[in-house]
């Protein structure tokens, strides 16, 4: 629910310099065919046993011909957002009808939609399928660790982040901790799912810190928040998010502001794709609809800031420089987009704050 700042220069070449020479390693193992992977399809007595090998000149060999280059490597591990949606492209250009999102299964194979090429020295049939051997790759080898010995250090990538409040609903807190050596983790959600995008699995701004309540899967989860072909959003990146995407206004029954229940709260999205994603799949305009304690508060110690309140106060004796901070004594802070990440539902409270600043002239 606020926009993440896009990380300096620095930041960026000293995360490509952690992960990209071992990406481009495995890379370019996997395109001269050096590196078999072993994978099993199903369980039990009919399990499936195959190996995965990129075939030369195949699909896949040319991603990662391309992409084992430095500079197409830079783009896909520290490229913004929209050097994202392009290397999406170029890969829908590779692969037709987006099959390069979904992974070999048992039924799949079985079913002869994979070509086979010859079998390895345990006699197990050779295949190749692009999203599998991607996973492997920036899921199973970097992100998680694997063989590799190399793995993102979750906490350490947040706390370089500076973010202690979740970006996508603002109402929750990122927990993490470590005392003596127990370390509780905090919730890093790819932006674009990783089952669907194995590639972007590793690139840092598709990297998203979040709370445990969004990454449920019934909330964002897996949730693809782009939508083909237009590649609309259901869920806008945050590091491109507008402060127009999700509003927020109260309605008030005038029937007595010490009673929450007189308070009730909208949530307006930007377009129908927008509702879908933030107040339906995410939920916030349910979990919004709850905070009427947080509205009533926040219009009390307004109305306590309004001209007629001040010469009240003034003759109490307090200076103006405390009864002309309206921000200050509503919200117990001076408004500053900067500081969202470390503040709860800071949108939230913004957005009623300036609407009570509209309906009162102030």
């Amino acid at each position: 629910m606020y926009k993440l700042k896009r990380p300096t220069n620095r930041t960026l070449s000293d995360y490509y310099d952690a992960y990209g020479p071992g990406i481009q390693t495995l890379m370019q193992q996997l395109k001269d065919g050096i590196l078999l992977i072993p994978i099993t399809l199903g369980s039990g007595k009919t399990a499936v046993k195959l190996t995965l090998q990129v075939q030369r000149n195949s699909a896949t060999w040319q991603f990662l011909d391309r992409y084992a280059q430095e500079a197409h490597l830079r783009r896909l591990l520290c490229g913004d957002w929209n050097e994202q949606l392009n290397i999406i492209q170029e890969v829908c250009h590779l692969f037709p009808n987006l099959i390069w999102q979904k992974r070999i299964t048992k039924e799949s194979y079985n079913a002869g939609n994979y070509q086979t090429y010859g079998t390895d020295a345990a006699g197990h049939e050779v295949v190749e399928d692009f999203n599998r051997i991607l996973h492997w790759l920036f899921v199973e080898q970097m992100y998680d660790g694997g063989n590799s010995g190399v793995r993102l250090d979750k906490t350490q990538f947040v706390r370089e982040r500076g973010m202690m409040v979740c970006p996508y609903c603002g109402r929750q807190h990122i927990d993490m901790a470590e005392v003596q050596g127990s370390v509780s983790k905090p919730y890093i959600d790819h932006f674009l799912p990783k089952s669907k995008y194995p590639f972007l699995a590793m690139t840092y701004m598709n990297l998203i810190p979040g709370c445990n309540t969004c990454n449920e899967a019934s909330n964002k989860g897996t949730l693809d928040p782009l939508t083909y072909p237009g590649l609309d959003p259901l869920l806008l990146n945050p590091h491109v998010f507008r402060n127009t995407a999700v509003t927020f206004c109260y309605k008030y029954g005038f029937q007595g502001e010490n009673n929450a229940k007189n308070f009730s709260i909208l949530s307006i999205a930007e377009n129908d794709y927008l509702k879908e994603g933030y107040l339906t799949r995410l939920k916030l305009g349910e979990f919004y609809s709850h905070q009427q304690f947080e509205v009533k508060d926040l219009y009390r110690n307004f109305t306590k800031a309004t001209n007629a309140m001040k010469k009240f106060l003034i003759r109490l004796g307090l200076k103006d420089h405390f009864l002309n901070n309206i921000e200050r004594r509503t919200l117990g802070y001076n408004l500053n987009d900067d500081e969202a990440p470390r503040r709860i539902m800071y949108k939230f409270k913004k957005d009623l704050f300036m609407q009570l600043r509209r309906e009162y002239g102030i």
